[in-house]
């Protein structure tokens, strides 16, 4: 209660008390004859006062006590920054920190419906009730991620970063989810998932990998990384298992030709890999055995490290992939049907953001690859 709130009950009180003291006073048939017009005067008075008593409390009640909503926004177990934290049917609300962490302030009590918004994540809505005892409530939300990419941002399209919805050209997108979900080791594994698109494996000897697309053979597509050829059409045949599936943040897919843009070998579409960039400071280490027909034992194990300056407009990765694959006789007619090989990748990647509107990028990869194709010893 305010000083001016309690100045006020004071005074309709002190009045109360001294109308009743002068009835009590002058409690003669005599006196209240001649002092009627002042009495109902003080009659009415009363009325106002005795109104006005009753409101007081409920006056009282309703001053509204300034209440807060914090918390910190999750997604997949880490903190998402940058997301939208609003209060349904208000324009209050805030933006999480780099943490995670919100606060809106200057809340009635009451019921509200808190909305976490975040593009690429599904909304999310919960009611949180702020009382008097409990003024101030901090929470620990969880949104989860689209599992369709709707609109990405696709470069493959016009040689030229434009939104997906707004490509003149139809582009497929394989992201590194998709990758994960379906436990491949490299690229080829991966594209194998795709639509329209066939992997198969030639040469009993070697066993490189091509991928057809539209009935040409595997010479006839362009490989790109981070938008630029550097797979001849040779390479392309072998490089396909030599791109591990830990350095890739997402494949586009252009089928038809496309020459112009990206290259004698772009006849029959493109395939082009955007290798990741760091997000934050990190070590990941994996590891993936698998045994064919429990004959031949393959694993491939993984390190990638990453570092980024705070303003995040800078940093660094390095992955090590190495891998080691058995020669299989699926016939057992005394020649493998699948190539032993040793596969060593190595890769640096860094960027540097001088702008909003420029990127610097130096990549160095190298891959070290055996395959030998046999006569197995019974």
């Amino acid at each position: 209660m305010s000083h001016k709130d309690i100045k006020i009950a004071t005074t309709l009180y002190l009045d109360l008390s001294n109308f009743i003291y002068y009835i009590c006073l002058n409690f003669t048939k005599k006196r209240l004859f001649y002092n009627y017009k002042y009495l109902k005067m003080q009659y009415k008075n009363l009325v106002i006062i005795l109104i006005i008593n009753l409101m007081f409390p409920l006056l009282i009640k309703a001053q509204p006590i300034s209440g807060t909503i914090k918390g910190v926004v999750f997604s997949s177990g880490k903190p998402l920054p940058f997301a939208n934290v609003g209060i349904s049917g208000t324009t209050l609300g805030a933006v999480t920190n780099e943490n995670g962490q919100f606060e809106i302030t200057g809340l009635r009590t009451g019921n509200h419906e808190l909305r976490v918004s975040f593009i690429g994540y599904l909304e999310f809505y919960k009611s949180v009730l702020l009382t008097d005892k409990n003024p101030v409530v901090e929470l620990s939300l969880s949104i989860k991620q689209l599992s369709k990419a709707l609109d990405e941002i696709v470069v493959t399209g016009t040689r030229n970063e434009k939104r997906r919805i707004d490509s003149a050209v139809p582009v497929n997108i394989l992201d590194s989810r998709i990758m994960e979900s379906t436990q491949s080791l490299n690229l080829a594994e991966g594209l194998s998932f795709q639509p329209g698109i066939r992997i198969e494996k030639d040469c009993q000897t070697c066993n490189y990998t091509q991928v057809r697309m539209n009935g040409l053979p595997g010479s006839y597509t362009q490989i790109l990384i981070n938008s630029r050829a550097l797979f001849s059409s040779l390479a392309g045949l072998y490089g396909l298992e030599q791109l591990p599936a830990s350095m890739i943040e997402r494949v586009e897919i252009v089928k038809g030709g496309g020459s112009v843009l990206y290259g004698s070998s772009a006849v029959a579409g493109t395939i082009n890999i955007i290798t990741k960039d760091p997000t934050e400071y990190g070590l990941q280490m994996q590891s993936t055995s698998s045994l064919i027909k429990s004959d031949a034992f393959d694993n491939q194990s993984d390190l990638y490290a990453s570092a980024i300056n705070r303003k995040k407009n800078a940093g660094s990765s390095i992955l090590i992939s190495h891998r080691n694959r058995e020669s299989w006789d699926a016939n057992k007619d005394g020649f493998s049907e699948l190539a032993a090989f040793k596969n060593i990748s190595f890769g640096v990647n860094t960027f540097i953001n001088p702008d909003n509107d420029s990127k610097i990028r130096i990549s160095m990869n190298s891959i070290n690859e055996i395959r030998n194709g046999r006569s197995i010893e019974s």
